[in-house]
């Protein structure tokens, strides 16, 4: 896989594991859908937990942090974790705006586990079959609205609506998901988002995040999404991620994650 590829369109990643191992703090970038294939997902969030076996679904709200534990099923752990682009939700919202209603603000444990069920199962194979052959786009894109569409008539889409506003700290951390190696500062950035770096600044204050805290953020996650998804080599992902050096990458990673690089890929 291209590592410049990796965020920028519609894709099903695989996540393995031969041995149990917890991640810390996983930030999710893109909204995000997970079906569990063998073994078991601990998601664990503020009060909340909720573990998902195999053959289930659970859907990761876009700006959401999660403690996430892998455990394998004798010896093994396997999910597919399927990331919507922007376009594609909003292209949906629009296409089904009659239908949806008003989206509850605030979720519980219950609305992001999808149980197994026959109608959504097949529409997720289509699509794997469609991103496994690389059909179209356009193709790719018809079968993963049928996977959302499948969703919604489960009355299960609202954790994947959220966040409709897309609040500046959010943009912000698309437009870095997209090149994360770019030496980015706050003027870079505000060019690209057509606004003053000083309006910038303000407005993340106002949300109460910062500049520094969003690209480390973005690039932590995008180094756990390929060593997760990929063989790239750690001294490759850490370049890619914008890291100077392999040590100084395994460092910020362990601080974050509560494991280091190496570890986790052990595990794989």
């Amino acid at each position: 896989m291209e590592i410049a590829q990796h965020f920028q369109r519609l894709e099903l990643h695989k996540v393995q594991a031969l041995e149990a191992h917890t991640l810390r703090q996983v930030n999710v970038l893109l909204p995000s859908i997970c079906l569990v294939r063998c073994g078991t997902k601990q998601l664990i969030w503020d009060a909340s937990s909720i573990a998902i076996q195999a053959g289930q679904w659970v859907l990761l709200p876009k700006g959401m942090k999660f403690e996430v534990r892998n455990v394998p099923d004798n010896g093994r752990y396997l999910a597919q974790v399927l990331s919507l682009t922007p376009a594609l939700i909003e292209q949906f919202r629009v296409q089904q705006r009659a239908h949806l209603g008003e989206q509850p603000k605030l979720l519980c444990a219950r609305d992001l586990l999808v149980p197994h069920h026959a109608m959504l199962a097949q529409t997720w194979e289509q699509l794997s079959r469609s991103l496994e052959d690389d059909t179209p786009q356009a193709l790719q894109e018809h079968h993963a609205s049928g996977v959302l569409l499948a969703l919604s008539l489960l009355g299960k889409i609202a954790p994947l609506l959220l966040n409709r506003a897309d609040p500046l700290s959010e943009r912000i951390q698309l437009l870095f998901a997209l090149n994360p190696a770019r030496a980015w500062t706050t003027t870079m950035a505000a060019q690209s988002l057509h606004m003053g770096a000083s309006t910038l600044r303000r407005h993340l204050h106002k949300e109460g995040c910062n500049f520094a805290q969003l690209l480390r953020e973005t690039r932590l996650s995008h180094s756990l999404g390929l060593l997760q998804a990929t063989d790239t080599a750690i001294a490759d992902i850490a370049r890619a991620s914008g890291y100077a050096s392999a040590s100084r990458f395994s460092c910020r990673f362990r601080a974050h994650y509560g494991i280091a690089p190496s570890e986790l890929r052990r595990t794989m």
